[in-house]
């Protein structure tokens, strides 16, 4: 019989199922209880997608043989291909037990685990197949997508460094890599590995978005710009890519581009709230806040628990003009996510407001958490600035914005970036265009009706404002960017 089922074994090997399924029946209609037959059987029907037949034999088989470590192996397989992943743990919980040295099986649980959401139990079998097995390219991989998912970053790092070490030219590990060294802010570093896994595997569009993103992230708008319509060149219904081409374009002032692209988008997703939240933002950047706050308020109705398009609302209602409700959207914002800095400075610098306690300690624990990024901190220190400038408590104000100064200073410093005078120009440039004489037309009604002089001393947003009230602290710092939602 034995000999039978190595002949049978051979055929399946060599693709010949029909031959195998043969002599696995001739072999049970003499022995019924044969284990070996029943599980090569079982595999056989499981390849021709009778997957409940496949079961049941294969669980006759290691219920005849309880140390049937192969037929424990293939119980586990065909349970995850029928959907049954709590059944498979315990089948491979079995087969470690019988070959508790072999990497493979903890390498399997770790994925079927991950797979159920038991995300640390699953660290712990990939880890383990890893130790068994130093050089498993594959569970060092698998390895560091659980460990990003738990937000274990720097371990992740190490995995998939590993991964590389062994196998240079995945490209998938270095665009994983890159998604790390992104979520710690490592954006120069982030840049180079994706390029890396765009030279390994130039047409994967995820990683010429990925490279964009990164890039928009450093403000490299037109190389990120490019890399999104490489994406699009392998991919022409890319929704995410025409999205973010369209952000690029809008932050490289090609506007009627932008929209076209946005358009696109929309045309693939037209109840995406995010495509209708990015193309808010654009439009934001635009200029045109009558259709930025348009497109703020569909994303709104199709996911009312968005912070950023309550933030973009809440922005667009107060370039209107319309102070209140501008108000109560970025209120909206922070209550649901009442940690995040920007939001805070955006209500906080909309209106006046006398710094509430809680508020206060809020943004201070902010400004002083170390391991906050630092344009989040730069953020808290604005705000508490204005919020205890507002309350007249000038010396604690001047002392936040100096702070957030020194951070900024220092955060820029980090990534590279120095004075930029063409940038300073363009943005000067720009400021002209925008604040016409029909821009204050519109607005005749909003601010202070005195129409004494003001004298305002120092460089432009860092001054001392001398007008017909008492001499007030600055009411402003140098912040990182206009308009950032």
């Amino acid at each position: 019989m034995n000999q039978s089922i190595r002949a049978a074994s051979r055929h399946h090997q060599a693709g010949r199922r029909g031959e195998a399924e043969k002599i696995c029946r001739q072999v049970l209609d003499q022995q019924p209880n044969h284990p070996e037959a029943l599980s090569l059987l079982g595999i056989l029907e499981a390849q021709a997608g009778r997957l409940e037949i496949a079961i049941d034999l294969i669980r006759r088989a290691v219920q005849l043989r309880p140390d049937f470590s192969e037929a424990w192996g293939n119980l586990g397989c065909v349970l995850v291909n029928q959907g049954k992943l709590v059944e498979a743990v315990a089948a491979y919980r079995r087969l470690i037990e019988l070959r508790c040295a072999d990497a493979v099986p903890h390498y399997a649980m770790g994925l079927i685990l991950r797979d159920l959401g038991r995300m640390d139990e699953a660290i712990a079998a990939l880890s383990h197949a890893t130790q068994l097995k130093p050089d498993f390219a594959q569970a060092h991989f698998k390895l560091g997508m659980a460990l990003r998912s738990k937000g274990r970053l720097d371990e992740a790092i190490a995995a998939y460094s590993r991964t590389i070490a062994l196998k240079p030219d995945l490209a998938d590990a270095h665009n994983n890599l890159a998604n790390v060294l992104r979520d710690k802010r490592l954006l120069d570093e982030a840049i180079v590995e994706y390029t890396k896994a765009i030279q390994l595997k130039g047409d994967d569009p995820v990683a010429h978005l990925n490279l964009g993103n990164a890039l928009s992230h450093r403000d490299r708008f037109a190389e990120a710009a490019s890399e999104y319509a490489r994406a699009l060149q392998f991919k022409e219904d890319f929704f995410e890519a025409h999205n973010q081409l369209g952000l690029a374009l809008a932050n490289l002032q090609r506007y009627e581009e932008a929209l076209v692209e946005h358009g696109h988008a929309l045309a693939l997703r037209p109840n995406d709230p995010v495509a209708h939240e990015t193309l808010g933002t654009t439009l934001l950047l635009k200029h045109d806040m009558a259709e930025a706050a348009a497109s703020f308020r569909r994303a709104l109705s199709l996911e009312s628990g968005s912070t950023t398009a309550w933030n973009g609302l809440g922005v667009a209602l107060q370039a209107l003009g319309q102070f209140d409700e501008s108000s109560d959207c970025l209120r909206r914002a922070l209550a649901i996510s009442p940690d995040k800095a920007f939001f805070h400075k955006n209500l906080i610098t909309s209106i006046r407001q006398e710094a509430d306690p809680a508020q206060v300690e809020r943004l201070t624990h902010l400004l002083n958490q170390s391991d906050l990024p630092a344009n989040d901190r730069v953020d808290a220190g604005f705000a508490l600035g204005k919020l205890l400038d507002d309350s007249d408590r000038f010396d604690e104000a001047f002392a936040s914005y100096a702070k957030a100064n020194a951070l900024f200073k220092q955060w820029r410093a980090a990534e590279g970036r120095c004075y930029d005078a063409i940038a300073v120009h363009r943005m000067v440039d720009q400021m002209i265009a925008s604040f016409t004489r029909h821009f204050f037309a519109e607005r005749r009604g909003w601010g202070d009706t005195s129409e004494l002089p003001v004298f305002i001393v120092g460089m432009p947003r860092s001054a001392l404002h001398w007008s017909n009230k008492s001499p007030r602290a600055t009411r402003r710092s140098l912040e990182q960017e206009s308009c950032r939602i």
